[in-house]
């Protein structure tokens, strides 16, 4: 019927309801990223916040992945190599599909762990906290900062 409240009516989507907040103390799930993405998150961590320290150290980070993931691929590779030839010498052999599946999995959580460590190292040097009490003048370089406007009498006129 016209003029009716649908308030009882679950299937309306109610508007005035308010949002859920995220809780801060929740687990945050891994970012699952790309090795793209990885390199990606690296430079932009590595450029943010014009730190020569936070630039090289981030940039250590991403070229220790980097020599672990040649490393990863080189002995994959002569795995794959010994696997090949133990089909033809007709060995027994796990199935490929699960070996590639543990391999992506082995990745996932190398590159996982790489942008927790980049993360954590970011959120360290660059905490806003720490910006803004790294800004902040002390009393006494307040009471220095006055008394020089004062005598370069740059300091407001009250008598106008």
């Amino acid at each position: 019927m016209k003029g009716e409240n649908n308030w009882s009516k679950p299937d309306k989507e109610d508007h005035l309801a308010p949002t859920p907040l995220p809780k801060s103390n929740e687990e945050i799930p891994n970012a699952n990223l790309s090795d793209n993405e990885l390199q990606n998150r690296l430079e932009l961590y590595s450029k943010i916040g014009g730190k020569m320290d936070q630039y090289f150290e981030i940039q250590r980070i991403k070229q220790r992945y980097l020599n672990l993931k040649n490393e990863l691929h080189q002995t994959r590779t002569i795995a794959d190599l010994h696997y090949a030839q133990g089909i033809r010498t007709d060995l027994p052999h796990a199935n490929i599909e699960s070996i590639r599946q543990k391999h992506e999995q082995y990745d996932q959580q190398l590159r996982n762990m790489v942008t927790k460590d980049a993360k954590d190292y970011y959120k360290d040097e660059n905490s806003l906290s720490r910006a803004f009490k790294d800004k902040q003048l002390g009393p006494g370089q307040l009471r220095e900062t006055f008394e020089k406007l004062r005598d370069e009498s740059k300091d407001i006129d009250i008598d106008r």
